[in-house]
């Protein structure tokens, strides 16, 4: 895995806009998660530096997912996350205290939260905004994921 090829391919991909995941060598999803770096070049942000000795990397899978139709399909995965979601591009967790379908509005869903200062927030999403702004606490996207 470590060939002259690999390691092109994974800079051309960085180059390319792609993210890329690493992880260091000889660890498991189960000690640790894989990393996601995004190429920046108009960043003031010094780009990742690769260190193929210590780290293996990969192309981060395009996940391609929908918004969720029902609130059943919301509570599913509510459920199963145990009410955390993270908001995207952040380390800040939210605990969802209730939420509901409006009736009127089918596509939106009122959400109250408990932040990590303990303070309560309540707000309204569409299920895109839901799916556009919050990730459940493994990364994985709030919406159906489609095979």
């Amino acid at each position: 895995m470590d060939t002259v090829d690999y390691q092109l391919e994974i800079l051309q991909a960085y180059k390319a806009g792609k993210e890329i995941e690493y992880i260091p060598k000889g660890c498991t999803k189960e000690l640790y998660n894989w990393k996601t770096i995004q190429y920046q070049p108009d960043s003031l942000v010094y780009p990742h530096t690769f260190n193929f000795i210590e780290n293996d990397y990969r192309i981060k899978k395009e996940i391609k997912c929908r918004e969720y139709n029902s609130i059943n399909e919301f509570y599913k995965d509510a459920k199963k996350y145990e009410r955390v979601v993270r908001l995207k591009n952040s380390d800040r967790f939210l605990t969802i205290i209730e939420f509901e379908q409006l009736r009127a509005y089918p596509v939106l869903i009122s959400v109250a939260f408990r932040t990590t200062d303990n303070t309560i927030r309540c707000e309204k999403y569409t299920v895109k905004e839901f799916l556009d702004s919050f990730t459940w606490p493994d990364g994985s996207p709030c919406g159906v994921i489609e095979q």
